[in-house]
């Protein structure tokens, strides 16, 4: 009897200790809650409350942040740093190439349209935000032009 009230002692001091450090800490950022689904982290010397507060309504526009899931997103950057990291939470059993693509173009459109002068990382995380899978650089699209607009030009005709 004594063994289970020591045990029950530690688990429960264990998870006092835990939740404390998450409320002192802040290891996961700053919270900047759009409504009571979606979140934005934010934490670093270089992003500021506008950073996550310009990426949470990029979220509700593209319906990343819908009215049926839940999601959060973290960002991160150093101070005077180019590159800003972005975390993705979402379940492991259902990332699929499909889903690594389609978060990378929301990274390569989010450069394109609010963070242009920065390089995103874009990481798909659990909801500890403890990486899954870096899915690596975003960045704006650039339009490509093409110089040789004949394709039914031959070698010989060259």
């Amino acid at each position: 009897m004594k063994a289970i009230k020591t045990i029950g002692f530690i688990v429960a001091l264990a998870a006092l200790g835990y939740y404390a450090y998450q409320l002192i800490a802040k290891p996961n950022g700053k919270k900047y809650t759009l409504n009571d689904k979606h979140h934005v982290y934010y934490k670093g010397d270089g992003v500021t409350e506008d950073d996550a507060k310009k990426l949470a309504t990029y979220c509700t526009q593209i319906e990343l942040f819908g009215k049926e899931n839940d999601m959060d997103v973290q960002i991160e950057s150093e101070k005077n740093s180019n590159d800003m990291k972005v975390r993705f939470i979402v379940d492991k059993a259902k990332v699929t190439q499909e889903v690594e693509t389609a978060f990378l173009n929301i990274g390569n459109d989010m450069a394109a349209k609010i963070y242009t002068d920065k390089t995103l990382h874009i990481i798909l995380t659990n909801d500890h935000f403890d990486d899954i899978k870096d899915l690596g650089v975003a960045k704006a699209t650039q339009t490509q032009t093409q110089t040789n607009t004949n394709t039914n030009q031959t070698d010989d005709a060259k």
